[in-house]
């Protein structure tokens, strides 16, 4: 979700809060805990990110109907990365700073541009830092394209 003010005619400045979710599943496999411990075990890995901060949007060309933007988000991620093994799991969580840079466009149908179509691409980074099952996890990384409805 974000919430923009619109300062100038070309600048949007606002906030946002999302929430972002991914899943693995990963086959059975014999894992060297240790020189002397080991598990068999297939997993399922599941990453969930919560980021939230401020938006600021560049409108490049403010048409009728038509307004390409390119945009930056800014602000901190909490992390959890679960790994569930059996019916147990091991779970870390984390915060980080988080940055998303993205470019898109809104499509407005009417003249009063009261409600349109939104379309953008996006790249975002979190530097949370967390430790699973069998691994360290050092920031975490996503791209995405993102269709939607604006008012």
């Amino acid at each position: 979700m974000t919430v923009v003010l619109i300062l100038e005619p070309r600048w949007d400045l606002g906030v946002f809060a999302s929430f972002h979710s991914n899943h693995q599943y990963v086959e059975r496999q014999t894992l060297q805990l240790s020189p002397t411990e080991s598990l068999t075990t297939d997993q399922q890995r599941s990453a969930f990110q919560v980021p939230f901060g401020v938006v600021a949007n560049y409108k490049l060309w403010d048409g009728k109907h038509f307004v390409p933007y390119i945009g930056l988000k800014a602000g901190t991620m909490f992390a959890r990365n679960t790994t569930y093994y059996g019916v147990k799991g091991l779970y870390d969580k984390a915060w980080g700073g988080y940055v998303s840079p993205e470019i898109g466009f809104n499509i407005y149908p009417c003249k009063n541009k009261n409600w349109g179509f939104h379309v953008a691409g996006y790249y975002s980074y979190g530097t949370n830092k967390t430790y699973t099952l069998t691994s360290e996890i050092n920031g975490q990384n996503n791209a995405g394209f993102r269709v939607g409805v604006i008012f």
